[in-house]
């Protein structure tokens, strides 16, 4: 019986880590994808009383692995300056909270939205915009990321660089280890007033 769980939470970690990288890449569902592997393998060519043990461990540090890491990234991103955007979408409210840059212009906003939401913000909409407990409406220009010049690009870089400091390594941690899901879409939203 404990051969067939092994076997189980082996092929569990693998399937779970092929879908991961797929849906997102990141050094962790690589690393699930691997060690799942790994673990199947020895626990149907070599196996042995460990393979239980081994396997139920190897599960557990890869889910700690994932949750410390987000915690990581999350509580990190929280301690900046955090505003929330309020999206009415036809679906529901979407709610996102996102980092805010103060130009000579107006707010700016970089969101990796989700691509039903970015199609949504790209058409036009207004949103609600909170910070420090205030609600505002606004209609943003919104612009993809790919489409704008790099040094434009690189200067909205360096203004998050001095606001945000070291908290910008989280983002290169998110990136990095948690992988970016393959349906989001980076935008910048310059928040003029509503018209």
């Amino acid at each position: 019986m404990r051969r067939v769980i092994a076997t189980s939470v082996a092929a569990l970690i693998a399937l779970v880590g092929i879908a991961l990288s797929f849906e997102r890449g990141g050094l962790l569902a690589w690393v699930g994808l691997i060690v799942g592997l790994v673990l199947l393998g020895k626990t149907l060519v070599r196996p042995s009383k460990l393979d239980f043990w081994l396997t139920i461990s190897a599960a557990s540090l890869w889910a700690f692995a994932w949750a410390g890491t987000t915690y990581y990234v999350i509580s990190t991103w929280e301690s900046g300056e955090v505003v929330e955007l309020g999206i009415d979408m036809p679906s529901g409210t979407h709610t996102a909270r996102v980092w805010i840059l103060d130009t000579d212009e107006s707010p700016l906003i970089i969101y990796d939205a989700p691509r039903e939401v970015a199609d949504f913000l790209l058409s036009g909409v207004p949103v609600r915009l909170k910070r420090h407990g205030e609600e505002s409406l606004k209609r943003p220009v919104v612009m993809l990321s790919d489409e704008l010049p790099e040094e434009e690009v690189n200067r909205v870089y360096e203004l998050l660089a001095e606001k945000y400091g070291d908290r910008n390594a989280a983002t290169d941690v998110f990136y990095g280890v948690l992988g970016r899901s393959r349906n989001r879409v980076l935008l910048l939203l310059r928040m003029d007033s509503a018209r």
